[in-house]
């Protein structure tokens, strides 16, 4: 017996075998049944969901021109033969941020690799598709 199911993932409607959906799809949360009910709640979501993107765009846009401003400042520790010890993570960077309310995830920086020297350096930060902001990092 085949049922209309709509995948989750891309909102498709599909014809699928009752047991399948029941045993594997259900379970695993990768579809919902097709009917009235699920159809207008699908519908209701994807418009949330794109008033959602449009408000989160323009907070995107406030975050790329604060970050675009914003330099950080590091200190890396020195051995007593003025060699550099240790290195500037992700981490220290985002907590930093966190400390100027731009709240970021680890994902969003781009080409990222510890900093282990002195000087400036300009690091790519992904706010959404389109809006990549430069945040300006200074080592001493």
């Amino acid at each position: 017996m085949l049922i209309n199911v709509i995948f989750l993932e891309n909102k498709k409607i599909v014809k699928v075998k009752k047991g399948f959906f029941i045993n594997y799809l259900l379970p695993k949360k990768k579809a919902i049944i097709f009917n009235k009910k699920n159809d207008l709640l699908l519908k209701k979501n994807l418009r949330n969901k794109i008033i959602e993107k449009n408000v989160d765009f323009d907070n995107d846009n406030i975050n790329c021109e604060k970050i675009n401003k914003t330099i950080l400042f590091f200190e890396l520790k020195k051995t007593k033969n003025e060699k550099i010890f240790g290195s500037i993570r992700e981490k220290e960077i985002l907590n930093k941020l966190k400390e100027l309310k731009i709240f970021l995830k680890k994902k969003q920086l781009i080409n990222f690799f510890p900093i282990n020297k002195l000087g400036e350096k300009i690091l790519e930060i992904r706010l959404s598709n389109n809006l990549i902001a430069n945040l300006k990092i200074i080592i001493k």
